[in-house]
């Protein structure tokens, strides 16, 4: 073999084991942003429990024991992927809320004394939701134990998504925490199940 032959076999297989390696197709769907998740989840909430529906754009962490609305509940730059998330809830014709805000609302548990009827509950019912950032694997208790899934099952990989329902009104305030289960298919992710995990009046 000539020298420049073998320099240029060497060149080649260098570049060949620099290269990253190509994703499988899996890996391809997997990537699809979040975007996807948050849009499919808003526009069936609306489709299924009809309007009014209000959204806060900001993301909860992808964490199991994330029941409820609070600071500590935010994901990383969660004012950053705000702006981006407002624009997909807009072009599903989400109307927007602030769910801490609401959380200052009383349960409906409690006794309405003027102390409570004070703080901001809205004369009128109103379901606010938070949605998470995607996580690995199905639905999950906050003890991170595996929820029952009502006999859906799947072969296939899964993601799980934190979905919180403020109910708040009048009345008071009632939270109850939902994973939204997705699985992947040959055409993407799937929704597959929802699952009920946690009620807070």
């Amino acid at each position: 073999m000539s020298h420049c032959r073998r320099a240029w076999l060497v060149a080649l297989l260098t570049a060949s084991a620099c290269r990253p390696p190509e994703p499988s197709r899996a890996q391809v769907v997997a990537a699809v942003g979040e975007d996807q998740f948050l849009a499919d989840i808003a526009v069936r909430l609306i489709r299924e429990n009809g309007p009014p529906a209000r959204f806060d754009a900001r993301p909860l962490r992808p964490d199991p024991d994330v029941v409820a609305p609070s600071t500590g509940a935010l994901a990383a730059n969660s004012a950053r992927v705000a702006a981006t998330r407002r624009r997909v809830l807009t072009r599903v014709s989400a109307d927007s809320a602030d769910a801490l805000l609401a959380m200052r609302c009383p349960g409906w548990t409690l006794i309405a004394l003027d102390s409570t009827l004070a703080r901001p509950c809205p004369r009128e019912q109103q379901r606010i939701y938070m949605i998470g950032t995607a996580r690995p694997g199905p639905a999950a208790f906050p003890d991170g134990s595996p929820a029952w899934m009502r006999g859906a099952t799947t072969a296939a990989p899964m993601r799980s998504v934190r979905v919180i329902l403020l109910e708040i009104g009048p009345r008071g305030l009632a939270v109850t925490a939902y994973d939204h289960v997705y699985h992947l298919t040959e055409a993407g992710w799937r929704f597959l199940i929802e699952v009920p995990l946690f009620v807070m009046e």
